[in-house]
Order: C-alpha cells, then sequence, then structure tokens
C-alpha cells in the first residue's frame, strides 16, 4: 500500500531498489533557444508497457536544473504528476494537497481561475492568462512584490515555475510552455 508524505509516495520497494532497476539513458542533447536556454530535443522516456513507472526516471532533476533554472528566468520549480507525486523540485519547494487540486481545478474551469487566482506555497497570484487546456500564467498583485507564475498541465504531469521580475512573465511561461510541449509529444 501506497503513503503519501509532503506529495511523495513511499512504496514498498526502496527507491534504491528501483533505480537499480531502470535501464542506463543515453546522455541528452541540449540546443539552444532563442532566449538562451536550454532544451532538451532528445532523450528516451521509459516504454510505458514495462514494470518501471515513468515517475521513477532518473532525469527529473535535471529537468528543473538544466532548463527551467538554466534559463536563468526561473528561481523556483517543480514537476509533479497528476496523482500528486513530486517527481522534481528546487529545494523546499512544495505544493500543499489543497493547492495541488485547486491548480487542477483552475486547469479544468479557466473562468474560476481568472476569478479566484491560484495560491501556490503560500502566495496569491491574479491569473492574466488560462487558456483551459495546458497553461496558466499568473502574477503577484502586491506592489513591491514583484513575482510570476507560469503552470503548465500535460497529459501526465505539472510543471511549475515561479519567478521574481515582472518583466520576465512572457519568457518564464514561454520556457514553462516549450518544455511541457517536450513532454506532451514524448507521450507524458
Amino acid at each position: 500500500m501506497d503513503q503519501r508524505l509532503h506529495g511523495e509516495i513511499i512504496t514498498r520497494k526502496t527507491m534504491k531498489n528501483v533505480q537499480a532497476d531502470l535501464p542506463k539513458k543515453p546522455k541528452e542533447e541540449t540546443t539552444s533557444t532563442n532566449n538562451g536556454a536550454a532544451f532538451v530535443t532528445e532523450y528516451e522516456i521509459p516504454d510505458m508497457n514495462r514494470e518501471n513507472d515513468f515517475r521513477y526516471v532518473q532525469s527529473w532533476e535535471s529537468y528543473i536544473t538544466d532548463i527551467l533554472l538554466g534559463s536563468a528566468i526561473i528561481d523556483k520549480a517543480a514537476i509533479y504528476d497528476l496523482e500528486g507525486f513530486r517527481l522534481a523540485a528546487t529545494d523546499n519547494f512544495f505544493l500543499s494537497a489543497e493547492e495541488f487540486l485547486d491548480i487542477l481545478d483552475k486547469f479544468r474551469w479557466p473562468d474560476k481561475a481568472y476569478k479566484d487566482g491560484v495560491t501556490v506555497f503560500d502566495k496569491h497570484y491574479k491569473v492574466v492568462m488560462a487558456d483551459g487546456l495546458h497553461g496558466i500564467l499568473a502574477k503577484t498583485g502586491v506592489p513591491g512584490l514583484l513575482q510570476g507564475l507560469s503552470l503548465c498541465k500535460t497529459r501526465k504531469l505539472l510543471v511549475v515555475a515561479i519567478h521574481k521580475d515582472n518583466n520576465k512573465l512572457e519568457k518564464c511561461n514561454q520556457v514553462v510552455m516549450e518544455l511541457g510541449d517536450f513532454f506532451i509529444q514524448k507521450g507524458l
């Protein structure tokens, strides 16, 4: 039986044993996008019919460090599966269960996102764009606290990214959505 602790799933099989079962993956090839951020162009995602769960891919952390933080635009980021399992994140970045479920609800009901906004990491953000499918873009409404939020939902993942400068709102969203497009192309 699985148990949840701060969004992490603890199973009978330890993470070390699961990682040892995974086949070695080829090194990622990266190219530079027009904003200077490294973006993955080719990477093998495990076959979903295998016994191994996609959540235990060892490179989730590299998507955070190399792509999202590597863009020099994003300050905090996390990748979750749609069951609330935190796959990777920057230090001490957790969504509460309420925040996670609220975000998923806002993807289904964009009018509610515009009306109520989104709360992430105990900060409230005003939604400036919600397409009702894959993206939500938001910013804080507090003068002096310039922060933006970009959310991307794919078939199986939720990417959350925060940056400190509202001038970077569209650039942050571009990096997050490009990563989301990559995951969608890989069936995630």
